[in-house]
């Protein structure tokens, strides 16, 4: 509670309380909680003082010196702040709806927390002061100055920051939609993660401000943006443009957000498992469509890392389709790595000499890179003959017809994939398919496939296998039943989850009783299924 004698000698007014604080500097003053309803506190010598929890609504605290004030928590709802001096005052949480701040000296002041909807705080210097998670709806920060502020997952819906300082500022995470930065002045702000949709950036100069997975739509505004030089990872890293001897030519910047606009970028810094995104590719194209997603780019850089390019629409939640991907990419490993581990009886630093080995598959990728993949190559990556660590010398070449062109890449590794939209390939060990198509199944619809899948789902449910094969047939049994139960079933991919469904029961049934009972029954309705979604002749599905 407030100190009743310094509550009483306050409310005496200003000149008093003045008078009696410059005599008592070394006085601890204890306004916690205090009633200061509309108190004229015009030019009051606040210093240091403890306003937590105080009620300041529409005072009158013009030109008051709140330097160092401890203001956590106080209502100041519609307060006129207008010329104070708020130099390093906590406002952690405080409620500063409507009040008016314009032209105060806010330097490493304390927002955390706090609400700020309609606060007007233009004209002032807010100097490394922390806005983080503030609530700044529809306020005003016009020439400002908020230079290394904090504002880390701040909501500044609507807010008008136009002709603003921001230079080193930290708006990671920040929300930035709608809100008006005509002029602002971001370089070397910190924009990671940054949701600007709809934000007008006309004339604000970006120069140096790192933009990581910042969140922008079409409405997103950057009519004469000044932009020498952007970083698209944190820590200065990733410059564009790549040469720090160049910069942007007008236009240029524009150019590079716009085509951000319409790709997601996957990167997998420690190398890729080309068959898990392969498989977690095709789950993304079933999930949004076959012809809303496709692979763009592959690059590869020089520490091993791949960064793959994916177009999407505009309109795409670009944060999600990245979060799936890495997700899906996630499981497609360990399900991966799980069968290296049971067939090939491959020890740790084996798997990871066997995932170095297939960076080559990078060619496969980079034929298709720049229109969407319509066919699955399945691609034996090592001979099982072999050892996991073997590397060969020769060319690796790949030729072939998709949508109408022919590509033809040279490399390392003894692979060859050759097609006309059938695809064939040759791995190590002489491995052909071709993919001629057979057994249409016509006189099964897709409703008996789905009838079908659902009875062997429940044949696996019932029977006695080990839990992680269990749960891994049942996976991949939902998975080939989702891609196919659509208005335009994605064969493809449904048979891709199948041939999986028959090597892990095929392979469980040499050395587990039950496996042996499941498989003799799942046998006749995976080849009937197989010859539906169109299995190829020389099939492993086809030769059981």
């Amino acid at each position: 509670m407030a100190d009743e004698e310094a509550l009483a000698i306050l409310r005496q007014g200003v000149e008093v309380w003045n008078q009696w604080r410059s005599e008592n500097l070394e006085k601890n003053i204890d306004l916690i909680e205090a009633n200061l309803l509309k108190a004229n506190l015009n030019k009051a010598n606040l210093t240091g003082a403890n306003l937590t929890k105080a009620n300041l609504i529409g005072a009158n605290l013009i030109r008051a010196n709140l330097s160092f004030a401890d203001l956590r928590k106080a209502d100041l709802r519609k307060a006129n702040l207008t010329g104070a001096n708020l130099y390093g005052t906590d406002i952690n949480e405080a409620n500063l709806t409507g009040a008016n701040l314009y032209g105060t000296d806010l330097n490493e002041a304390n927002f955390d927390g706090s609400e700020l909807h309609s606060t007007d705080i233009s004209f002032a210097n807010l100097s490394r002061a922390n806005l983080s998670e503030s609530q700044f709806f529809w306020g005003y920060l016009i020439k400002s100055n908020l230079s290394e502020a904090n504002l880390t997952g701040a909501d500044l819906h609507g807010t008008d920051i136009s002709f603003a300082k921001l230079t080193g500022a930290n708006l990671y995470e920040a929300k930035l939609s709608k809100v008006n930065l005509t002029g602002a002045n971001l370089t070397e702000a910190n924009l990671s993660q940054l949701k600007a949709l709809g934000a007008n950036f006309a004339f604000a100069n970006l120069t140096g401000a790192c933009i990581e997975d910042w969140h922008i739509n079409n409405e997103t505004n950057f009519t004469g943006v000044i932009c020498a030089y952007i970083y698209l990872r944190d820590g200065e890293k990733e410059r564009r443009p790549s040469d720090p001897t160049v910069d942007f030519a007008p236009g240029e910047f524009v150019a590079l957000v716009q085509k951000s606009l319409e790709t997601v970028d996957l990167i997998f810094a420690d190398g890729i498992d080309w068959k898990a995104f392969l498989s977690s590719f095709n789950e993304l194209k079933t999930q949004y469509g076959e012809d809303k997603l496709a692979v763009q780019a592959i690059e590869q850089k020089k520490s091993g890392a791949f960064v793959i390019k994916l177009e999407v629409p505009q309109e795409a939640n670009k944060g999600e389709i990245e979060r799936q991907a890495k997700e899906y990419y996630e499981n497609n490993l360990k399900l991966l790595e799980t069968r290296y581990h049971k067939e090939l009886q491959a020890k740790d630093e084996q798997i990871i000499l066997y995932r170095q080995h297939n960076t080559s598959l990078e060619k496969i990728i980079d034929m298709l890179g720049n229109r969407p993949i319509q066919n699955i190559i399945n691609v034996t990556a090592q001979s099982e003959s072999k050892s996991m660590s073997e590397s060969n010398q020769s060319n690796f070449s790949v030729g072939g017809n998709v949508d109408g062109n022919v590509n033809n890449v040279q490399g390392d590794n003894n692979r060859a994939v050759q097609g006309d939209n059938n695809q064939a390939v040759l791995g190590d060990n002489n491995q052909v398919t071709q993919q001629n198509q057979v057994g249409t199944g016509e006189s099964l619809t897709k409703e008996d496939i789905v009838k079908l899948l659902a009875e062997l789902e429940t044949l696996v449910k019932g029977a006695k296998l080990p839990n992680d094969t269990k749960k891994e047939v049942i996976e991949d049994l939902s998975a080939t039943k989702n891609a196919t139960d659509k208005e335009e079933p994605n064969k493809k991919r449904a048979l891709e989850r199948l041939t999986t469904v028959a090597e892990t029961l095929e392979k469980t049934s040499k050395s587990v009783e039950a496996g042996n009972k499941i498989w003799s029954t799942a046998k006749p309705i995976i080849v009937k299924v197989a010859t539906w979604l169109g299995a190829v002749v020389s099939s492993h599905l086809l030769g059981l």
